[in-house]
C-alpha cells in the first residue's frame, strides 16, 4: 500500500492507536480486528501487515527508544512484545483481570 500523506493512513477505518518510531521513519498503527500495520514514512510505502497479533481490540502500542522492540496490548489481556526490525513476536505475556489475578 502506497500513500502520499500521514493524513492517508492515521485516519485509515477502524485504527485505535499509533505510535511513530523514535526516529521518525516509521508509524505503527494497531486496528479493532487485532491487526498491525507498519509504514516506511521515508519511502511512502507499508512495510508489514500482522494480520492476528491479538484476538481482539489493540488498546495500546509503544516503539523502544532505541527502536528495537514494539509493545502492544489488547482486550485479549495479553501484551506482546516484537522485535521491531523483525516484526515478529518474541515475547506473549498474560495479562491481569480486573480482580488481581491471572487471566
Amino acid at each position: 500500500m502506497r500513500f502520499e500523506n500521514l493524513f492517508d493512513i492515521l485516519f485509515l477505518d477502524n485504527t485505535t492507536g499509533f505510535a511513530f518510531s523514535h526516529d521518525n521513519n516509521y508509524l505503527v498503527i494497531t486496528f479493532w480486528d487485532g491487526a498491525i500495520k507498519v509504514f516506511d514514512l521515508v519511502n511512502h510505502k507499508e512495510i508489514a501487515f500482522i494480520q492476528k497479533a491479538h484476538k481482539d481490540l489493540i488498546t495500546a502500542v509503544a516503539i523502544s527508544h532505541d527502536d528495537k522492540y514494539m509493545i502492544t496490548s489488547g482486550f485479549d489481556r495479553q501484551l506482546k512484545i516484537y522485535n521491531f526490525e523483525q516484526r515478529v513476536e518474541i515475547e506473549s505475556i498474560p495479562g491481569i483481570s480486573p480482580s488481581g489475578r491471572n487471566s
